[in-house]
């Protein structure tokens, strides 16, 4: 029972704590839309249980009920006129929408009532021509909301001066460099833009916390990587929690401060993004989390706790000392590209792939018969394509995944 009250709690009564008077008109427009369609079929069955009218009749009443859709563009500009009033246009809509409905409910439920003031026609043809007046109010209000639109109230109703309102603008635009969109309709905005300006309207709120969602997933590179620097700045500025979703790990990586891990479901593993990669304690985490990956090499048998070596072709190789046994023969070894290197004397034999010059450094794509790796060289090294060499690695920062389990096991450097 207590599973369940907190259920219904979660799910439903807090959605009514959480409720502001300042989320009531866009809930209304959306309400709008939806009971558009109840009355529509509500208005089929009355015509055809109540009302006696010919097809051209009705033909006709279609035509006129269109009429307010066709000047959609003119009241759009009255919005425009009225912009400072909008609050009480979204009300006037839901008025027309509710008196549509009403009339509609006194015909069905009260049709001799209704018939002794009016006829039923009459009261059938009011409800039909009301409904998308009030419609295309609201929808001309939604389409009307320009980029600048900002709360004029806080959360405990106080409202703001016009200083602080055009403060709170520019402060936003000039972070976002959306000061050239503030007087454009956000319907006839880009994809991209439409992003920046919906992440100005979350900051220009300052509130407690920022809960994200792909919020630079349609920016282009640059500036993406321009918004990962201004978020952790604004971050460090206003000091509100940011719980930031992405499926890219380097933008986790360059902002978090601590980083979860997910895959199906289920958190993998949570931390410091440094901790994170060089310490990953699941096979995925090390692959998904570093670009380059994690280097995979098979390790073709068990380990045994306090074992401080693995043999691979024939070769042994020091790893940190391992607290735990393997539950199965066939293990990985994870190596970070940073902790590989070319060696003269005993490696894994292998060619020169792919080579990848990035000004500092280079990457080298080394395919041996256990897989492909990559290492990272200074920009000096010089190996043509096909190239023979031999790679070894760092033996105090390498990583034992069981490969049952694909979970690291507990060592000198990971616990």
């Amino acid at each position: 029972m207590n599973k369940i009250s907190k259920f219904l709690d979660d799910t439903l009564i807090d959605l009514g704590r959480q409720f502001k008077w300042t989320y009531l008109p866009p809930l209304m427009i959306y309400m709008a839309a939806g009971i558009s369609g109840l009355t529509g079929i509500v208005g089929i069955f009355f015509v055809k249980d109540y009302l006696n009218l010919s097809a051209a009749f009705l033909a006709g009443l279609g035509f006129w009920a269109g009429i307010p859709w066709a000047l959609k563009m003119p009241l759009g500009h009255l919005v425009d006129l009225i912009w400072n009033k909008k609050n009480y246009m979204v009300f006037v809509g839901a008025g027309l929408i509710a008196l549509s409905l009403l009339i509609m409910y006194g015909l069905i439920v009260h049709t001799e009532l209704m018939s002794s003031i009016l006829k039923i026609e009459t009261w059938f043809v009011i409800s039909i021509l009301l409904a998308p007046i009030g419609y295309v109010v609201q929808d001309v209000v939604a389409d009307a909301m320009t980029v600048e639109a900002v709360p004029l109230v806080d959360d405990n109703g106080q409202k703001f001066s016009k200083d602080e309102i055009n403060t709170r603008i520019n402060e936003v635009a000039n972070l976002l460099r959306i000061d050239h969109l503030l007087s454009s309709k956000v319907s006839g905005l880009a994809g991209g833009d439409r992003q920046r300006v919906a992440l100005g309207r979350a900051i220009v709120r300052r509130p407690k916390a920022f809960l994200m969602d792909e919020p630079l997933g349609t920016l282009d590179a640059e500036f993406r990587e321009l918004m990962c620097l201004e978020l952790r700045k604004l971050h460090n500025n206003i000091d509100a929690t940011t719980v930031y979703v992405t499926h890219d790990q380097l933008e986790a990586m360059s902002m978090g401060d601590r980083i979860a891990v997910m895959h199906k479901g289920r958190i993998l593993q949570h931390g410091k993004p440094k901790d994170i990669y060089t310490k990953p304690k699941t096979k995925f985490v090390g692959s998904f989390i570093g670009s380059p990956a994690m280097n995979f090499i098979p390790v073709n048998h068990t380990i045994q706790k306090n074992q401080n070596s693995v043999k691979i072709d024939n070769e042994e190789y020091a790893v940190p000392k391992s607290f735990q046994n393997t539950s199965s023969q066939n293990n990985v070894l994870g190596v970070r590209p940073e902790k590989m290197f070319l060696s003269d004397n005993k490696g894994i034999p292998g060619e020169v792939y792919g080579s990848e010059y990035l000004g500092t450094r280079k990457i080298l794509t080394i395919q041996s018969r256990f897989g492909t790796y990559k290492i990272r060289v200074s920009n000096d090294v010089n190996l043509k394509i096909g190239a023979n060499v031999k790679i070894s690695f760092d033996s105090d920062s390498a990583i034992i995944f069981d490969g049952q389990t694909d979970e690291a096991l507990h060592s000198e450097f990971i616990n």
